[in-house]
This record gives structure tokens, C-alpha cells and sequence, in this order.
């Protein structure tokens, strides 16, 4: 799906799991290949101002240009890609200050939505999390930053699936979608996964003790930290 004239040799290869289109799951069409896309873009494996068709995505993902044309609509209302006249579809430069804003107003509002959803949680719903936690273990272990980035946002999206103001949930899963690149983080920065990962354990800690107030200074510590990460990785970038 990408048409460039003369790809670097240098350039990072996605491993198999990033270029298989994701299994169905309820999803549409148009959000697996949205999603495939928007994770080969934030991992690097398709850099900015890169070539994306409607045809490659037709024939990569064997459907119609109708769903194909969806993910790229999907793609761009997240700042993913552009539409350049006469040009087609490319990779977005990224804006290092619309991924901070994003993430700033993101910080402000999860916590309050994780003590919201603390309150609704089953049990299963706790035994989920700490099964997610085991895996980000082994990711962190094994400095894996794409894996542990991509099981952070399943992680949050399973408590904010519990969250009662769906209002809320949805706005703030809106904001990580349009923050995509922020998950550079946990790549360029491989002691953030372990600092992360402790506070995950802490958060699901006091969501099984039923103690919000608990929960809510950690909630709040792990989005600071998030976003003074993302800031130190973001600056050394400009």
C-alpha cells in the first residue's frame, strides 16, 4: 500500500503481526483497516508524506473502495493523513503541539472516568486487567515498546469499557485515537514501560479495594507521568 520511488534501506520493517489485517471483532470494515493503518503510521513503518491509495487498500484488505474510502476519512479526521490536491493521500507531519494538547486534555478527564468505571467493574472485569498487566510484564521485560504500547491502550480502553458516562468514555477514547502518535513513548523511551507498568499495577490494586480516593491519586500521578514523558521524547524531536 505504500508507493514510494525509492524506499531508504535503512528503513524499519513492520513485523508480520503489524502488516496482517487485524481479526474481525464487531468491527466495521473500515475501522480494521483504519486501525492497521493507523498502527503501521504511529510505529514508523510509513513515514510522513508517504503515498496511501484507495486501490492498495481495496486490494490489501479485498473489499470494495466504498470501506477503503472510510478508513481514509477515519484516518484523516485524525490527523493521520492529508489530502493533497492532485496527490492522493499522504502521511501526516506530525504536530508535536496537537499531540500534547491532546494528551494534556486526555490527562485531565481520565482519571475522574477510571474512578467512575472502578465503581461499575465485576470481578471478571479485574482478573482481565491483571491478566493484561502479566503480558505487559513480558513486554516490558523483553523491551518491547510497540507491544506494551499497543496492550497500554487495550488496558485503558478495558476500564473505560465500564465507565456509566458513556459521554465521557467515548470523548476520551476520541482523544487517544487523535494522540496516536504519543504511543512513540514507549519506543524511544524504554524505562517509561516500567514506571508505567507499576502504576498499572497500583491502579488495578485499588480498583480491587473498592478505595477511590487511592485510585484517584494514582490515576492523576500515571497521566502526569504520561505526559511529562511524552513531552521529553516529543522536545528532543523538534
Amino acid at each position: 500500500m505504500i508507493d514510494t520511488p525509492s524506499p531508504s534501506p535503512r528503513r524499519p520493517q513492520p513485523p508480520a503481526a503489524a502488516l496482517a489485517p487485524p481479526p474481525v471483532d464487531g468491527r466495521t470494515k473500515s475501522a480494521i483497516i483504519a486501525d492497521s493503518v493507523r498502527t503501521r503510521i504511529v510505529e514508523g513503518y510509513l513515514a510522513p508524506g508517504e503515498r496511501i491509495t484507495l486501490r492498495m487498500l481495496a486490494e490489501e484488505f479485498d473489499c470494495s473502495a466504498i470501506p477503503a474510502r472510510e478508513a481514509m476519512r477515519l484516518l484523516e479526521s485524525d490527523k493521520l493523513i492529508i489530502f493533497v490536491p492532485h496527490g492522493g493521500a499522504r502521511v501526516a507531519d506530525v504536530s508535536v503541539d496537537d499531540i500534547i494538547h491532546l494528551t494534556e486534555a486526555r490527562a485531565l478527564l481520565e482519571p475522574e472516568a477510571t474512578c467512575l468505571a472502578a465503581q461499575k467493574i465485576d470481578h471478571a472485569g479485574i482478573e482481565r486487567l491483571e491478566i493484561m498487566l502479566g503480558k505487559m510484564s513480558s513486554l516490558s521485560l523483553a523491551d518491547d515498546g510497540d507491544g506494551y504500547s499497543r496492550l497500554n491502550r487495550a488496558f485503558h480502553s478495558a476500564i473505560l469499557a465500564h465507565c456509566p458516562n458513556r459521554h465521557l468514555a467515548d470523548l476520551i477514547d476520541n482523544l487517544w485515537d487523535k494522540a496516536e502518535w504519543g504511543r512513540i513513548v514507549h519506543r524511544l523511551d524504554p524505562g517509561h514501560t516500567r514506571v508505567s507498568l507499576g502504576q498499572h499495577e497500583e491502579i488495578v490494586a485499588a480498583i480491587r479495594a473498592g478505595e477511590l480516593d487511592r485510585l484517584r491519586k494514582v490515576a492523576i500521578a500515571h497521566s502526569r507521568f504520561g505526559l511529562q514523558s511524552l513531552r521529553r521524547v516529543l522536545t528532543r524531536r523538534r
